[in-house]
């Protein structure tokens, strides 16, 4: 099924020449809360790792716990794996001593990579009077201490806005004060539009940013959860994917197929502005991930070089002067 047949403006794409290049990828889970999830988490890490990724993110999740529980479901998952991790690390309702004991103990476990977000205040809690208020806080905190100087930093982009941001201005703005401050690398909250991407990636290519760019995907595993989180982040659904997905809640096979379709479409089309890495939001499911995959050509089972303990990644540049992605 072409996918690219419902999309607005499919066409704008293909007079764009592809990148040459091996492309990349990265994936995002969340800390389980059961047994029976960790089986799952597990079993979903195992092929994942199949595909060589350039690193494995792990939220601070839901039903508490935080940061904690992300350096405790890394700690454990890394026992007979060599992927890279990255731990989310959020800052808010926090003081400053809880969020570098945190850090201390990433640090500790041979973590060398954290994502650094402000995050949500918990409810029933206020922000901490001696707390980093902000992400930016928290990437200057890190940098000014010689510590983590070989950690790598990840920080939060919204290609639609952020729920909170008064203009495109002030957002982008803040994004550069971020990279200055010290992050290594990006990575967009998940999107279906590309030409939102490609309107982002000019904006802030246009401001000065040009550390590397990970588009976040979300392959549609369950849609009525998939409009749930775009309702929270402000995220927008083309009219037809509600159209297409009324018609799939019987077919779960058919489902997934159209679910692979349209990340696939929507891979190539980024390929086509100059992508080469991409960062997949699985939800703890490694099916989609593995098919979108292995549609674009990163079969399973492909080499990954192997990353020295204690020492960080080399960041990679995502694209060239010439594209619209570097």
């Amino acid at each position: 099924m072409m996918i690219s047949q419902w999309n607005a403006n499919p066409t704008a794409y293909l007079d764009r020449p592809v990148r040459e290049g091996p492309l990349s990828v990265s994936v995002e889970m969340f800390p389980p809360g059961t047994e029976s999830g960790w089986r799952g988490f597990r079993r979903s890490l195992e092929q994942l790792s199949l595909l060589g990724p350039e690193f494995v993110s792990v939220t601070s999740g839901a039903g508490g716990g935080g940061s904690r529980k992300t350096l405790e479901t890394i700690v454990k998952a890394k026992d007979g794996c060599d992927i890279p991790f990255a731990a989310h690390l959020t800052s808010i309702g926090k003081s400053r001593r809880e969020v570098h004991g945190e850090l201390d103990a990433a640090m500790g476990s041979g973590i060398r990579h954290v994502v650094a977000l402000r995050g949500d205040l918990p409810r029933g809690r206020a922000r901490h009077p001696e707390g980093y208020q902000s992400a930016l806080e928290l990437v200057r905190a890190m940098r000014s201490r010689e510590e983590y100087e070989n950690c790598s930093i990840s920080v939060a982009a919204y290609p639609e806005g952020h729920p909170e941001a008064v203009s495109q201005e002030e957002e982008t703005g803040y994004l550069r004060r971020k990279v200055d401050a010290g992050a290594n690398r990006i990575i967009t909250q998940f999107f279906f539009d590309t030409e939102v991407f490609a309107v982002f990636m000019e904006r802030i290519r246009s401001a000065g940013i040009d550390v590397p760019v990970l588009p976040g995907i979300l392959p549609i595993v369950d849609f009525p959860k998939a409009v749930a989180f775009a309702n929270k982040c402000q995220t927008r659904i083309p009219r037809w994917y509600h159209v297409m997905y009324r018609d799939l809640e019987q077919s779960v096979e058919l489902h997934q197929a159209i679910s692979v379709s349209i990340a696939v479409e929507q891979c190539r089309q980024l390929m086509a502005l100059g992508v080469r890495d991409f960062h997949f939001y699985t939800l703890n499911r490694s099916e989609l991930t593995v098919e979108v995959c292995r549609e674009l050509g990163i079969s399973p089972e492909r080499p990954r070089a192997s990353v020295e303990p204690g020492r960080s990644r080399p960041v990679k540049r995502i694209g060239q002067a010439a594209s619209i992605a570097s």
